[in-house]
């Protein structure tokens, strides 16, 4: 399920598109678009990860603050129901109608109706459960359904042609709150960018790092491999990137970004630069080493992860970081915050001693979810809910939404033999 079948351009929108099978890893399908000038956008900080999976879980990643999550760049699908009846979903040509059904035709001619109720969901990116916004997509309600509607077997995703040049930085901070505010300068500048006479500042990602996670990498292979230690007084840091458009000025861009830097009191030797594409792999290596080296950790001691994937709106941040500072003081162990700033969507990652520790990181996980769905946010922004996280659906949804959601799967899937265990418990 890893085909290549053709690779172009839409001649009416301009878009690039790739239409595949979603057996390809990530890493490999960015590489064959790439050999024909495109890229796909999605991020997801596992590259060796299948296209499926993403499509399953609506992933996002660093480039979401810019780019959206996958869903955003899905054209259309192939779709095998649990009838066993194929239908092809192209993007805005089938919409649920205002009385909640849904008509899809198959292939051979047939057509199948179903009836599905309709939720407004977060105002931020959101993977916990069904897509269904009023008078959603019909290719949305696939995108994020974890294999519990329909068995994806082709996809054609949109693409955007590779720009002219890019570069990335690690911005090293004395401390969290110069970093936070930071990136609320960089987040405010480049929303003004993408109205006509805003900065030429926009950044495509914006990754948070704790002073845990540098810890950890600064015992990584991956550090060293930039041939320079990480700052001692480094207690927190910000990955960024910036895509260099057609007729913009490199040197020009980069000096706003290190005058952003120095309006903060920070000189240029508090940062990391990659102009060049194998140093701005290695940044990425380097960033991507601190899950791998956490899930090595916990690997050893044979406990399980746990680690939040909790977003909210702007405005919320600022009151759902104060409680996490105060629920990892109650948690008292180690622990290291990473992950996408721009989207206020951070993960916590616990590390445990004990299945005891374990059993306390799952009650403090439970309650930072209560806090992000109270603050009008998600418990699940990109990893969705699988058969592990029951409990952080029941948060967001209540049993209400909960009953409402299992009438859906039982709608497409009546019998159960579609990922059973997957988003609700069997």
């Amino acid at each position: 399920m890893d085909r290549v079948f053709d690779i172009g351009i839409d001649l009416q929108t301009r878009e690039g598109y790739a239409v595949v099978q979603p057996g390809i890893t990530l890493t490999e399908l960015k590489s064959q678009v790439s050999q024909k000038g495109w890229t796909y956008m999605p991020d997801p900080t596992e590259l060796s990860c299948f296209l499926g999976a993403t499509l399953a879980t609506n992933a996002t990643g660093a480039r979401s603050f810019l780019w959206g999550p996958t869903r955003a760049h899905v054209r259309e699908l192939e779709v095998v129901l649990a009838t066993g009846d194929i239908v092809h979903l192209r993007r805005h040509q089938i919409h649920a109608a205002a009385d909640g059904t849904l008509t899809l035709p198959t292939i051979d001619g047939r057509a199948h109706t179903f009836h599905v109720p309709f939720r407004k969901g977060p105002t931020t990116k959101n993977s916990a459960g069904y897509y269904l916004e009023p008078g959603f997509d019909a290719v949305d309600l696939f995108i994020g359904q974890e294999g519990t509607l329909g068995v994806i077997t082709r996809v054609e995703v949109r693409l955007v042609q590779t720009p002219p040049g890019s570069f990335s930085g690690i911005v090293f901070f004395p401390d969290d709150s110069a970093a936070r505010e930071w990136v609320q300068t960089i987040k405010t500048r480049s929303r003004a960018r993408r109205s006509a006479g805003g900065s030429t500042l926009q950044a495509t990602a914006i990754e948070y790092m704790d002073a845990h996670s540098l810890d950890l990498l600064r015992t990584s292979a991956a550090t060293a491999t930039r041939g320079a230690p990480l700052p001692s007084h480094a207690q927190a840091a910000i990955y960024f990137e910036q895509t260099i458009g057609a007729g913009q000025n490199e040197d020009a861009l980069l000096e706003d970004w290190l005058k952003s830097i120095e309006a903060k009191g920070l000189s240029a030797d508090n940062c990391w630069i990659a102009q060049d594409p194998r140093t701005q792999a290695q940044l990425q290596e380097w960033r991507h080493q601190i899950p791998v080296q956490i899930n090595e950790r916990l690997r050893r001691k044979g406990l399980p992860k746990i680690g939040t994937d909790l977003a909210v709106p702007d405005a919320a941040f600022p009151d759902l970081w104060a409680f996490y500072q105060k629920a990892l003081i109650e948690w008292g162990g180690d622990y290291a915050i990473f992950g996408h700033i721009g989207d206020n969507h951070l993960h916590i990652n616990f590390m445990p001693e004990s299945p005891e520790g374990v059993s306390r990181a799952r009650a403090i996980h439970l309650s930072m979810a209560r806090e992000a769905v109270r603050l009008g946010g998600t418990v699940s922004a990109e990893h969705g809910i699988g058969k592990t996280k029951h409990a952080l659906l029941e948060v967001q949804l209540g049993p209400q939404g909960i009953a409402a959601m299992r009438q859906v799967k039982k709608e497409f899937d009546p019998n159960g033999i579609l990922s059973p265990g997957n988003i609700f418990p069997v």
